[in-house]
């Protein structure tokens, strides 16, 4: 279901979604390979959730708790998603899932290499009980390269990736950003991969054949890091931290008003920067020779800075965005989470639903994005209990006999 705010309050719209009708196996741990799922999910694909009995996924244990095995973190991100109980460590859990490849269109992990190998679920494995399927595997450094057993989660993406390096302060330590970009930036490139394979499976005179996609954390930041690498390799430029700044912008950063509310500001082209000078009422500033161009502007930003420091205090967060929203420069409020929640252009477009919980009651979370004008994303229920539906989707695929072994062997539980 969809959540759409209206002035009477919430209205719901059914819609399948553009992926129905495909079958996710989502074995992954954490988030990058269990997040590009969420978004299949979000979509309309079936997603099956496996975890190992007993402790689940560790992402059901980050962060807030909200109940005895779901943590803020896991509601979000396991929406959606039917969670079975099975041990892949286990050879009867390997052969049992062996057997239930033939009904899935895509398996996402995000294990270390050579983990699947050795549990007889490699690709050639799996594509010769389904040669359909598609096999998307998310790592820190990828299935081949001298790190490729290496451990690899957040952190280490974003180092080797170059992200740490240029974030924060230049006389102090690489900053951490405040989510996890690698982990995040990877699950979208691992979700597009899926997408792409599908196309070329089913879509026209498509190949009717699955493939594997090889998806690393590093490579997903190196991708985001706009300019650093072209610049390196023409003019062996090194981007270096910036604080607050950008470092090929300026001015592109929060400044503090005289009520004390950070007020982000961007003019990153000279036609926005004449604008900004003309909306704190200094218009010389865009025919003064240190701010005719970016280029200018970067070299000079200091000063600059200096100014819009000095302007900012003296006027009040609201009439800053006044001003410079009434000359068309891009300006907002910097927004705490408990702002976003009461702000009226989130509330309008209904950015934040309520999806329904284990218990029934509405937990407030992010919309599916991006909107698709005729089938919208789903937004069904948060993330279950561990094994919640083991018994029922078992039930589709294996015999009797053999749940009640694997129920007798630990191998499932639910």
């Amino acid at each position: 279901m969809v959540v759409r705010r209206s002035a009477g309050g919430w209205l719901s719209m059914s819609t399948d979604g553009p992926l129905r009708g495909l079958t996710v196996f989502d074995i992954g741990r954490f988030v990058a390979g269990p997040v590009s799922a969420t978004i299949l999910g979000e979509f309309g694909a079936r997603v099956i959730k496996f975890e190992k009995p007993g402790h689940g996924d560790e992402l059901r244990h980050l962060g807030p708790a909200i109940h005895t095995d779901a943590s803020a973190w896991w509601a979000l991100e396991g929406r959606n998603k039917e969670t079975v109980s099975l041990d892949l460590g286990h050879e009867a859990g390997q052969a049992a899932f062996r057997s239930m490849v033939a009904h899935a269109d895509v398996v996402v992990e995000n294990f270390r290499p050579g983990t699947l190998e050795r549990w007889g679920l490699d690709f050639e494995t799996l594509s010769s009980v389904n040669p359909r399927l598609i096999l998307l595997r998310t790592s820190g450094y990828g299935q081949f390269g001298p790190y490729r057993l290496l451990p690899g989660l957040n952190t280490a993406g974003e180092a080797l990736g170059g992200l740490r390096y240029i974030v924060g302060y230049p006389d102090r330590p690489p900053s951490r950003p405040g989510v996890a970009i690698a982990d995040y930036t990877a699950a979208l490139t691992g979700a597009i991969g899926v997408l792409m394979a599908l196309y070329e499976r089913d879509a026209r005179q498509g190949s009717g054949r699955g493939q594997w996609i090889d998806n690393t954390l590093y490579e997903a930041v190196m991708r985001i890091m706009e300019w650093t690498f072209v610049a390196y390799d023409q003019h062996g430029t090194i981007r270096e931290r910036v604080g607050a700044e950008s470092a090929g912008t300026v001015p592109a950063r929060a400044y503090l008003s005289k009520d004390k509310h950070w007020v982000g500001i961007a003019a990153a082209s000279d036609k926005l920067f004449g604008q900004l000078a003309a909306a704190i009422g200094q218009p010389g500033l865009a025919t003064d020779d240190r701010f005719l161009t970016n280029a200018a502007r970067v070299a000079h930003r200091s000063k600059l800075d200096e100014i819009l420091e000095r302007w900012a205090a003296e006027h009040e967060a609201e009439e800053i965005v006044s001003l410079l929203q009434a000359r068309g420069v891009p300006v907002n409020l910097v927004y705490s989470v408990a702002e976003i929640f009461k702000d009226p252009h989130v509330a309008e477009r209904s950015s934040l639903v309520p999806v329904p919980g284990e218990d029934g009651k509405p937990i407030m979370m992010q919309a599916v994005v991006p909107r698709l004008s005729r089938t919208p994303g789903l937004a069904q229920w948060a993330g279950r209990h561990q094994g919640s539906d083991t018994a029922t989707v078992f039930s589709e695929w294996l015999d009797a006999e053999t749940i009640e072994t694997l129920s007798r062997a630990g191998v499932i539980s639910g």
